[in-house]
């Protein structure tokens, strides 16, 4: 696939570490990284001497959502394009068909929780913070509702949806939204620790539980993906979204330019 500086990749034995790599803006998602995030899990996903593929963002977070840059910029048809580049990277870590490993400090925001809630397993830092606050800017939160809503549950998501509140990682614990908390200078190897015993696992056995999990989600995922087009573009189309990405801007002009949905 292209290169991309978006992102960075390297593998250790049989463990592929990839790393958003916009620490700028806390590894917010634009259209590049998503599209260079996609590609790159679809060759790992046929590349059989990869058994981990491990997820992290360079610097002080793991992604702070979308880029609000790119969202002020959209039309309603080019925001159901960008949606549509989501459900594709979505789709390509659904696909995936060996052990996904998410190390999480800092933000995981919007996009960047559904793309960590889509690891299999999740460990995080004590100082991590995790939300869906797309209603602070005019989004609607489906296809992180969608993703969500099977792991923390139906009365946690419409909490985490509705007061757009920031959740710390003993709280995340609670819920099953990580599996582990540990101290940030530990992260690394206890990252390493778990993908080398999940490295270990026979991969046809592990092929055939990921595909049955698959196939048992298949189908609100797709109702999901197919509501969550149509929802972002009559959001833009209104224009909440497009005022709320530039009040956001304005009230983040001296900080990175993250965003959320």
């Amino acid at each position: 696939m292209p290169e991309s500086e978006t992102l960075q990749f390297e593998t250790t034995d049989s463990v592929a570490y990839v790393t958003f790599n916009r620490p700028a803006v806390l590894n917010a998602m634009n259209h590049e990284l998503r599209t260079a995030l996609t590609g790159q899990l679809r060759e790992l996903n046929e590349d059989d001497a990869v058994r981990v593929v491990v997820l992290r963002g360079a610097g002080r977070a793991f992604c702070a959502g979308q880029d609000q840059k790119e969202s002020r910029q959209f039309t309603a048809e080019a925001a159901a394009r960008r949606i549509e580049t989501y459900v594709g990277l979505f789709q390509a870590l659904r696909d995936m068909n060996k052990p996904v490993v998410a190390g999480i400090r800092g933000y995981a925001v919007g996009a960047g929780l559904q793309v960590a809630a889509l690891a299999d397993i999740r460990i995080a830092t004590p100082e991590a913070k995790f939300a869906l606050p797309e209603l602070k800017i005019g989004a609607p939160a489906i296809t992180g509702s969608g993703i969500l809503w099977p792991i923390i549950g139906e009365a946690n998501v419409r909490r985490l949806v509705l007061t757009s509140d920031f959740i710390d990682s003993a709280e995340a614990l609670r819920l099953g939204l990580v599996h582990e908390v540990v101290p940030d200078d530990a992260l690394e190897a206890s990252v390493k620790v778990l993908s080398e015993q999940l490295a270990d696992k026979p991969p046809l056995a592990v092929r055939l539980c990921k595909e049955w999990w698959r196939e048992m989600t298949a189908a609100s995922f797709a109702q999901t993906a197919a509501h969550a087009v149509g929802a972002h573009a009559s959001s833009y189309a209104s224009g909440e979204l497009r005022a709320g990405a530039a009040k956001f801007l304005a009230r983040k002009s001296e900080e990175p330019s993250v965003g959320r949905a």
